[in-house]
């Protein structure tokens, strides 16, 4: 193995030892002034590491956690800090090194996921901790910034127009969140409002280029359970009537699949015994009863047409 990535190893292996020997230490009743000296060494063995190149700054970053983790433990325990501002600054410090990473090698563009994680977490935790903020803002804040990151990817090359999809998502769930938090509008709107509207992105993409057929599947699916879920939210959907619209909505797909090419005439044979499957079902309701025969004679109807035209 390459040294340098031998050094990067090691260093962030002593880094994963000491947290997961600190996590073993607290199931015992240990004084917590003992995890100040373990990080301070792990620091120091990381570190022995890092100065066998002292080339490979990378290696420095497992160090510069470590210590930073046993100065701020410290502090901790002294009771030098608040706790809530010390939450909200200990994330922008273990931030720092990866921040320093990409900006002395843009090609590493890796380092900005974790810092800007961190930073997003600190600038959550600064708004309802500290500046006191009500609950109904945190997905005002969190989802946008989760969708940012994928904003910036799409606008610095608009060909990867994949990362408006998840930038989408988030934005979407943080504003029905923050609009049932403020207008109280309850779960029948919420629930199905996310999952159907995650389904609006790929009809986006099948409209876009006809080509990207596939995406038509995810959203057919997202946005039948989204139906089926508000339905069932406003009670429209009792019974048997659930059996009936989860057959029916299986066997759209296959009748879809005839009518766009006649050829595909196997699809019928699925499409339609599933399709009675579900009209049987809807029988046995109040709506069936009328909406059952009257499509069983319109599809006779339309069998008749079709072989009086041949």
């Amino acid at each position: 193995m390459d040294l340098k990535v031998n050094n990067r190893n090691g260093g962030w292996g002593t880094l994963l030892i000491s947290l997961g020997l600190i996590a073993l230490m607290d199931n015992f009743t240990i004084p917590d002034w003992y995890k100040v000296p373990v990080l301070a060494a792990a620091g120091l063995i990381a570190f022995v590491f890092y100065i066998r190149t002292r080339t490979d700054w990378v290696a420095l970053i497992p160090v510069y956690i470590l210590w930073a983790g046993a100065l701020i433990t410290a502090a901790v325990l002294w009771d030098l800090v608040n706790d809530d501002v010390l939450a909200v600054a200990v994330l922008p410090v273990f931030a720092i090194p990866f921040l320093y990473t990409y900006f002395k090698d843009r090609k590493k563009w890796w380092a900005l996921i974790p810092a800007y994680i961190f930073l997003l977490i600190a600038l959550l935790m600064l708004c309802t901790e500290v500046l006191g903020m009500d609950d109904e803002f945190i997905a005002l804040i969190l989802m946008p910034g989760f969708a940012l990151p994928f904003l910036v990817v799409y606008f610095k090359n608009q060909q990867r127009w994949w990362a408006l999809i998840p930038a989408y998502v988030f934005l979407l769930i943080g504003l029905l969140i923050t609009m049932d938090e403020v207008l109280r509008l309850g779960e029948e709107i919420i629930a199905p409002g996310i999952v159907g509207g995650i389904g609006l992105p790929f009809l986006y993409v099948y409209f876009r280029n006809r080509e990207n057929w596939w995406a038509l599947i995810p959203s057919y699916i997202l946005l039948a359970i989204a139906t089926m879920i508000g339905l069932l939210e406003f009670r429209l959907l009792t019974g048997l009537a659930i059996p009936s619209f989860i057959m029916l909505a299986i066997a759209v797909p296959f009748i879809f699949v005839y009518f766009h090419n006649r050829e595909n005439k196997w699809a019928l044979i699925p499409g339609g015994i599933i399709a009675l499957m579900g009209l049987g079902f809807s029988l046995g309701t109040d709506f069936g009863k009328y909406l059952t025969p009257a499509v069983l004679v319109i599809a006779g109807a339309w069998m008749l047409v079709e072989v009086i035209r041949k």
